[in-house]
């Protein structure tokens, strides 16, 4: 045959796998809501930290302690690991999602009080650990709600897709980052923040502070909601699992 017609019927198979995949999406409400809560937690953390060493260094003059921050949080952080994994056996993956983020959102809240001239260290230090904190408990708690939303996709349509859903979040993920990342950075610019100054007027501080804490806090807490509205809870995913383990889609 023609050289277009078989790229044409390469490309059929294509557009049906991808169809299909939209499809199954639009039927996977569990996934749907996920992916919600985190986009919307993903895009405020992207905020913050986008202009947090230009809100550190350039806005409270603390620039020079900005790596022994960075240390001092990441140990933090990594110390409270075990505390994470604790929680979460506790009081479930979905409990434990919106204790943490409702404390990276109290961290963040407080980043926003502060302002030049002010000793910040301690407040510096306690907030890195919590965000730290923070990213490590979505990490924990996170990949497995997403597991659990593409074992329920393939409990409804029984079509193997847990290669391309983990493709697309993958993807999404690192799309939410960079947005994150250009809004803040546009959100401060376009309110008149000016990294270069030597001082800032209130509207500036406003600026920097709607930028780096309070609309990260307002994306952040409709994350809260979608997370609280998240289906699947232990009970259900055990429900699943059990099922699917019937049909041998499980080891």
């Amino acid at each position: 045959p023609p050289v277009e017609e078989k790229n044409d019927l390469q490309e059929k198979p294509k557009r049906h796998v991808f169809h299909s995949l939209l499809n199954a999406v639009k039927e996977n409400k569990p996934f749907q809501i996920f992916m919600a809560a985190y986009m919307c937690s993903g895009l405020g953390l992207g905020m913050c930290g986008a202009l947090l060493f230009i809100y550190i260094d350039a806005y409270l003059g603390e620039g020079a302690i900005f790596a022994q921050l960075s240390i001092l949080g990441l140990a933090g952080g990594l110390l409270l690991t075990p505390l994470a994994y604790k929680v979460v056996i506790i009081v479930g993956k979905k409990t434990a999602w919106l204790i943490s983020s409702l404390i990276t959102l109290a961290a963040i809240f407080y980043l926003g009080l502060l302002s030049p001239g002010h000793d910040a260290y301690m407040g510096l230090v306690v907030f890195y650990i919590i965000l730290n904190f923070g990213g490590v408990s979505l990490g924990v708690i996170a990949m497995p709600m997403f597991s659990e939303t593409v074992d329920y996709a393939l409990l409804n349509d029984k079509t193997e897709r847990r290669a391309a859903y983990f493709s697309v979040f993958s993807m999404m993920v690192k799309a939410n980052a960079a947005l994150g990342m250009a809004i803040g950075l546009a959100v401060a610019g376009w309110l008149g923040f000016d990294a270069n100054a030597t001082t800032h007027d209130a509207q500036s501080g406003f600026a920097i502070h709607m930028a780096v804490s309070w609309l990260p806090v307002a994306l952040g807490s409709l994350g809260l909601f979608f997370i609280w509205k998240f289906p699947l809870d232990e009970r259900r995913s055990a429900i699943i699992y059990r099922r699917l383990a019937g049909r041998g889609h499980m080891s």
